[in-house]
C-alpha cells in the first residue's frame, strides 16, 4: 500500500531532504520507525502534548491527528546504526519491544527484557538494536510477538520461542517436527490465567508448540490469533475461528466453527493494540483495539472485532483492499499492519496549508476513504467520521454511541435541507460557504439544534452587512420555542422550496 505523505502528522517537522529520502514507515502507539532509500533506519518518538500551532479555532489540521495526544511533531529522528545496510524487510513490535526481521533472516531487538523477551540473556534493557546471536545460524521467515514473547518461523520448518513462558533465549519448539509452514501467538489479557499461546501449522493441521501431538482441523493454509481468537484459512478458501479464553480449558477440534456469508477468502489478517504491563491502566474499551480481517477473491476486506469503542461480532465489508488502509483508518493513525510505503514528497514547505487544502478536497467524495454517509431527503453525502467526531461536539457524542443505526455507518438527518445541511458539512471540512438571505435562518436553526456556536459566529460575520439578512435570526428564536410538532410543518416548508429549486 502507498500513501500521501501529507495524511501523517509524524514527518510535519522534518526537513525536506529527509523526508525525500523515506521509503517505508512502520507505526505503533508513540513508536515509529522509517527506512531511507539508502537503507538506514530511524527511530521517532511522540511526544505527549499538542502543539500550540495546530490547536486554534481552526485547528483543520488536527483533524488529521484524530487525538491530541501522543503528536510527534516535534520528534528529532535517531539513528540505528546497528541495522544501516542490514536489509530490513519488517519491524514487529511487542509490548514494550521491537523486533527487526532482516532479508538474510537475522533477528536484532531492543527495548524491555523483564521476561527475556528480546531473546538476549538477562540483560534488563537494551536500548538500540543486538543481533540475537542464538539464531545466526538459521534463517528467520517470519516473527511474531505478544506483549512480552516472541516466536520465529525458520525456512527449515524449525520454530523457537522465547519470553514469558520460555525463558531469556530462544528455545526450539520440540512439539513441532521441523516441518511448519505459519505460526502465531494467542495474547490474551493480563487477567487471564492463562495470558499467552503458541500455535504453529504443521502438515495442514493446526498445532500447540507446547502440547506435543495435539492438533485441530486440517488443509490449513494460514493462522492468525489476535486477543483472544483463532482465525485459521484453508486452501479451499474457508474460514474458521475459535474464541479461547483461559477458563475454558483445552482446546477442541469442536471449538472451531465455519464462518458463513463470505466470499471465498485469500489472506486472514489480525491487528491488535498490545499494552505493556507497566501501562495496563491504558486498557479499556474506549482505547483498545483488536481487529481480524479477511480479505476475498474480488479484493475485497471484511472486518470484525473491537475497535473505535465498541466490539462488533459481525463481520463489516469494508471498501478497502489494503489491511493496511483498514488499520489506519480505525485505529486513527497510531497503527499500520506491516510496512507503509510513501508516495513520493517534493516539499514539506507549507505542509499545514497543503493539509487543509487537501482536506477539503475529500469532502463528498465515496472514492477518498469515505467511511459514513449521511442522507438528508433521500441524497447521500459521503463524509468521514474522523473529521465529523474533531470538528463536531455534536458528531463527537454521536459517534461514540455504541448500539444505533451508526454501526451501519448511516445517519439519517430529517429535520434539514439537503442543500443546508451540506453546507454545514462543508464548514466542518473547512470549505468557505456562501451564506445568504435565503438560506440564512436555515442554517442558524443547523447551528443552533448541532449546537455549533463557531458555526453560528460564522454566519453571523458572513451577513454582518445585510440588513435584510439579519432580520431572519430573530425567527430563529421563535421557530426553535415551536412545539416540535409545528416545527416539523415548518420545516417541511423548507424543504419544498429546497425541491422546488
Amino acid at each position: 500500500m502507498t500513501i500521501d505523505l501529507l495524511l501523517l502528522p509524524y514527518f510535519h517537522s522534518l526537513n525536506d531532504t529527509f523526508v525525500k529520502e523515506i521509503e517505508r514507515v512502520w507505526v505503533s502507539g508513540n513508536r515509529v520507525l522509517i527506512i531511507t532509500k539508502s537503507d538506514q533506519v530511524y527511530g521517532l518518538n511522540a511526544t505527549s502534548t499538542t502543539p500550540a500551532n495546530i490547536a486554534t479555532s481552526n485547528d483543520t489540521l488536527r483533524i488529521l491527528l484524530r487525538s491530541s495526544s501522543s503528536v510527534p511533531l516535534n520528534a528529532e529522528p535517531k539513528q540505528f546504526f546497528q541495522l544501516q545496510g542490514k536489509n530490513v524487510i519488517d519491524f514487529i513490535f511487542g509490548g514494550d519491544f521491537i523486533i527487526a526481521l532482516t532479508k538474510n533472516g537475522e533477528l536484532f531487538s531492543w527495548g524491555g527484557n523483564q521476561s527475556g523477551q528480546l531473546g538476549l540473556g538477562d540483560r534488563p534493557y537494551a536500548p538500540h538494536p543486538i543481533l540475537i546471536s542464538t539464531l545466526s545460524d538459521k534463517t528467520v521467515t517470519k516473527v511474531v510477538c505478544g506483549k512480552n514473547t516472541a516466536m520465529a518461523l525458520c525456512d527449515d520448518g524449525q520454530v523457537f520461542c522465547w519470553g514469558a513462558s520460555w525463558g531469556f533465549i530462544p528455545v526450539k519448539c520440540t512439539a513441532i517436527q521441523n516441518k511448519a509452514t505459519d505460526i502465531a501467538i494467542l495474547t490474551m489479557s493480563a487477567s487471564s490465567s492463562l495470558p499467552y499461546h503458541y500455535f504453529c501449522v504443521e502438515d495442514g493441521k493446526i498445532k500447540s508448540a507446547t502440547i506435543e501431538g495435539s492438533c485441530w482441523l486440517n488443509d490449513i493454509k494460514s493462522i492468525v490469533c489476535g486477543e483472544y481468537q483463532i482465525l485459521a484459512l484453508k486452501n479451499d478458501g474457508s474460514l474458521y475461528s475459535t474464541t479461547w479464553y483461559g477458563t475454558q480449558g483445552l482446546l477442541m477440534e469442536d471449538n472451531f466453527i465455519a464462518i458463513q456469508n463470505i466470499p471465498k477468502v485469500t489472506e486472514i489478517y489480525s491487528a491488535s493494540k498490545i499494552i505493556p504491563d507497566n501501562r495496563q491502566h491504558e486498557y479499556n474499551d474506549d482505547r483498545r483495539f483488536n481487529m481480524c480481517g479477511a480479505k476475498t477473491e474480488n479484493n475485497q476486506i471484511y472486518i470484525w472485532g473491537t475497535f473505535r469503542g465498541r466490539t462488533s461480532t459481525s463481520l463489516y465489508p469494508t471498501s478497502y483492499s489494503s489491511f493496511n488502509e483498514v488499520v489506519l483508518t480505525y485505529s486513527n493513525f497510531k497503527m499500520t499492519h506491516g510496512a507503509l510505503k510513501l508516495s513520493s514528497v517534493t516539499s514539506m514547505k507549507n505542509t499545514h496549508c497543503d493539509c487543509m487544502e487537501y482536506i477539503k478536497t475529500i469532502f463528498d467524495d465515496q472514492s477518498k476513504n469515505s467511511d459514513f454517509i449521511i442522507v438528508v431527503e433521500r441524497k447521500e453525502i459521503f463524509v468521514h467520521r474522523a473529521i465529523l467526531r474533531q470538528r463536531s461536539k455534536y458528531f463527537k457524542d454521536k459517534l461514540a454511541e455504541p448500539g444505533n443505526e451508526n454501526d451501519e455507518n448511516v445517519l439519517h438527518v430529517e429535520d434539514s435541507t439537503y442543500e443546508a445541511f451540506k453546507l454545514f458539512l462543508q464548514y466542518l471540512y473547512g470549505i468557505d460557504i456562501n451564506v445568504t438571505r435565503e438560506n440564512v435562518m436555515e442554517l442558524m436553526i443547523i447551528a443552533h439544534q448541532y449546537s455549533d456556536e463557531k458555526f453560528e459566529n460564522l454566519i453571523m460575520e458572513k451577513i454582518a452587512d445585510d440588513e435584510k439578512a439579519k432580520m431572519a435570526i430573530p425567527a430563529v428564536k421563535n421557530f426553535l420555542e415551536m412545539p416540535p410538532e409545528v416545527r416539523s410543518i415548518a420545516m417541511r416548508g423548507f424543504q419544498s422550496k429546497s425541491l422546488q429549486k
